[in-house]
């Protein structure tokens, strides 16, 4: 997708946290795999920038503040319409936002999400840092 065509949507559709209602929200949520959302969800008390598609949430991007100036991003696309520059499109809006509020947006996704992979790649973001969380099954006798 063409950084034009990105740009023309984003300001077609895009809307902050203001337009943007909790009810939109559990619809999008409701739509969306819970471990996807439980990795890249947001909440509409935090700042955030949705697209609609008519009245529809289709993608969200958001972020949290950490240790007062670090933006730690955060974006979910409905499933029947990802791959259209929805969720590109969110996230350089909310990135934006963070800039223009003196925090540094960091972009941090799980390496078996090739589309949130290829988000970061197109808007320039780079690797810095790589982590490892490992579960361990833990029982109480310690067997």
């Amino acid at each position: 997708m063409s950084d034009r065509r990105a740009s023309s949507i984003a300001t077609a559709y895009w809307t902050t946290h203001l337009g943007c209602s909790p009810h939109d929200l559990r619809i999008l949520q409701q739509s969306c795999d819970p471990i996807e959302w439980q990795h890249g969800g947001s909440s509409v008390e935090q700042p955030c920038s949705g697209i609609f598609v008519g009245k529809q949430l289709v993608s969200i991007a958001g972020y949290e503040v950490w240790g007062g100036s670090i933006a730690h991003l955060s974006v979910i696309t409905h499933p029947g319409y990802r791959r259209r520059g929805f969720g590109r499109a969110a996230t350089a809006h909310v990135a934006l936002h963070a800039i223009e509020a003196g925090l540094l947006p960091q972009y941090r996704t799980l390496e078996s999400n090739v589309g949130s992979l290829r988000i970061a790649k197109s808007l320039g973001f780079r690797r810095y840092a790589t982590s490892l969380a490992i579960r361990l099954n833990w029982t109480a006798s310690g067997e």
